[in-house]
This record gives C-alpha cells, sequence and structure tokens, in this order.
C-alpha cells in the first residue's frame, strides 16, 4: 500500500469514493451525494470529516449498524414544517433531500423547519447549511445525541462519565458579492474524528479536552479510551448549547420526549421576506470586520477560498486515506486510478 501522500483532484476522489459505495450497494444518487460531502470536508480543510470516515462507514455496513440501500422519504408535518425518516441509510443523502424541500418551503412561507431521523452520521453540519445560504436562505442546522450508549462522548456532568454527543451546530448567511458566512462548531471541545486524528498521528491534544477516569484533565487521546469522556467546549456554556442542540433535535421525536435523544434539525429563513436587502448588509458587515487590522478572516470565506485552491491545485491525502481507498478498490476489483498507482 503507498506509505505516501498524494495530490488528487476532488472529481477524481468524488469518482473513487462514489465507486466504492455504489459496491457496498448504495444506489448511484445517494453513493454521489455522500461523495460530495465527504470531499468537500477535504477541500474546505475539514479532513476529520472527510474520505478519512469513508473506512467507519464501510465498517458500520458490515455490522449491520448502517443500510446503504435506505432511502430517505420526507413528508409534510404542518405549514412550514418537514420530518425526514431516513429508513437507518445514509445521513448526507436524507439531510440533502430535506434541505432542499426546507428551501423551497421557506421560499413560500419565510421560514421552515426540518427534522431527520434514523440517519447514519452525516458528516459536516456547515455543509448544509451553506447549501441553504447558497440559494439566498440562513440556514441553521444542528445534530445531536443524548443518552445513546453507542453515541455518547461527552460528559454532563464533571465526571469521566459519557451521555451527550459532540452535538455541533452551524448557521450560514448569504452575503451580496462574497462568499457566505459559515459557523460550524462542535459543542464538545474535541469532536470525536478529531480525537481520533490526532491519535493516529501520535499527538496529544491542543487542549485538555478530555477527562481521564482519574478525574484529570488529559491531553492525550489514550484517556478516552481508557474510559474518560470529552469536556463540553467552554465548560458550563458548552453544556448550555449541548442541551439547546438536543432540545432542538427532539422535535422529530414529536411530544414523545424521553431521555434518549437522536437526530438533525436543519431551518431555513427567507431573509427578504422580512428585510429585503439583508444580503448586501451583510456583505457590507463582515467587509467591515475583514478590513479591521488583524484580522483573522471570516469563518465561511476562508474555507471557500481553500476549496477552490482544492479544485485548482488537488487535494493532498494522508497515507491512511491512500491505504483504505486502495485495499478497498483491490478487493472489490476496481479499476485502480492515477493518483494511487505507485509511480
Amino acid at each position: 500500500m503507498p506509505e505516501r501522500e498524494e495530490s488528487v483532484s476532488p472529481q477524481d476522489l468524488r469518482d473513487v469514493v462514489q465507486k466504492i459505495l455504489q459496491r457496498y450497494r448504495t444506489p448511484a444518487q445517494v453513493a454521489e451525494k455522500v461523495a460530495h460531502v465527504l470531499v468537500d470536508a477535504d477541500c474546505t480543510g475539514y479532513p476529520s470529516h472527510g474520505v478519512a470516515l469513508l473506512e467507519g462507514y464501510l465498517k458500520d455496513i458490515a455490522d449491520e449498524k448502517l443500510d446503504p440501500a435506505g432511502i430517505a422519504f420526507v413528508k409534510d408535518t404542518a405549514s412550514g414544517a418537514l420530518h425526514a425518516d431516513a429508513q437507518n441509510g445514509w445521513g448526507h443523502a436524507g439531510l440533502i433531500d430535506l434541505a432542499v424541500r426546507v428551501r423551497a418551503q421557506a421560499r413560500v412561507a419565510g421560514i421552515c423547519i426540518g427534522t431527520l431521523v434514523n440517519a447514519s452520521h452525516i458528516g459536516r453540519m456547515g455543509y448544509y447549511v451553506e447549501l441553504l445560504s447558497r440559494d439566498g436562505c440562513i440556514g441553521m442546522g444542528t445534530t445531536a445525541s443524548a443518552f445513546m450508549p453507542d453515541h455518547a462522548l461527552v460528559s454532563a456532568t464533571g465526571e469521566p462519565e459519557r451521555h451527550l454527543g459532540s452535538n455541533p451546530f452551524a448557521a450560514a448567511f448569504p452575503v451580496e458579492d462574497h462568499d457566505s458566512f459559515v459557523f460550524d462548531a462542535s459543542t464538545a471541545a474535541v469532536s470525536y474524528f478529531k480525537l481520533r486524528q490526532t491519535q493516529m498521528t501520535g499527538q496529544l491534544l491542543e487542549t485538555p479536552a478530555l477527562i481521564a477516569t482519574s478525574q484529570m484533565s488529559s491531553y492525550d487521546p489514550a484517556a478516552f479510551d481508557a474510559g474518560g469522556a470529552i469536556r463540553p467546549e467552554s465548560g458550563h456554556k458548552g453544556l448550555g448549547a449541548s442541551i439547546v442542540s438536543s432540545l432542538l433535535c427532539a422535535l422529530g421525536k414529536g411530544a414523545q420526549i424521553e431521555e434518549r435523544i437522536r437526530g438533525t434539525t436543519i431551518i431555513a429563513i427567507d431573509p427578504e421576506t422580512v428585510s429585503p436587502g439583508f444580503s448586501a448588509q451583510c456583505g457590507m458587515f463582515l467587509e467591515a470586520l475583514a478590513n479591521l487590522p488583524f484580522s483573522q478572516g471570516i469563518p465561511g470565506w476562508r474555507a471557500a477560498a481553500r476549496r477552490r485552491e482544492a479544485e485548482a491545485q488537488g487535494i493532498r491525502l494522508g497515507a491512511q486515506v491512500i491505504s483504505v481507498l486502495s485495499r478497498e478498490i483491490e478487493e472489490l476489483g476496481l479499476p485502480i486510478p492515477k493518483f494511487l498507482q505507485r509511480p
């Protein structure tokens, strides 16, 4: 297997991922959507939520935790509200389909909320809210789990016990003559996939994001495997944000809110129905921030610039991702793409 990094065009990488997923019984249209979400994360500088996730997804299929042939269906539940059931299938495709429907209803009603249940991992939440913003809507979204043993990562008590998921929250705003403003953050001190990515490199975390079984703070990813838990981001503030995420996602369960919660909620708002010219005003506000001395840039603009650079110059794939892709292509009998061929 290749042990070096390789540069690959995003389209070539999407094609390979899609072909692999289709061999695992994923319908072509669904596989295309999943591949696009994963590769876009690599393009925008979030490799922890990119193609590196593929190996875990394929394991979920083998363990029958994910039905690759499952197709989400979306139904109206009330005026300005939609509900989708992914039927244990790909969350990426289910959430894209839901976002398209939510966006269309927001154009009519001014606002629409959509909920998604029975879905696999969805990838990077920012992808979906940015999708809404590109069509002129404000997009907000969150995905959460609470008291789900297979998905518990974060302590809600300060003890080395796991109660909540990483429960990310994202928002995107349309900006006239600019890329969208996109905010995307975990309510946990570190996402699970960033933790695993750091562990694979043999490094320590940048912050003491873990609670070890000794109840001491830890930078070492091994503390999680030894029975520790991830801390909420910024302590009580992160815990509060995680609870908000959980309650928003509980909307998908109707009135039956119990301890266990797992789902995704996405909201689209058409700002022109409230404030005509809003996206132009956003542009002036963000330009003022971007032009401040020592500005660190605008979230979303930096990611969009990285995406354009990746489309022009390619994505650098690490050795582990190259190894997984090479193994799957060999085992499935697929043609070996040029970027995986040894010189």
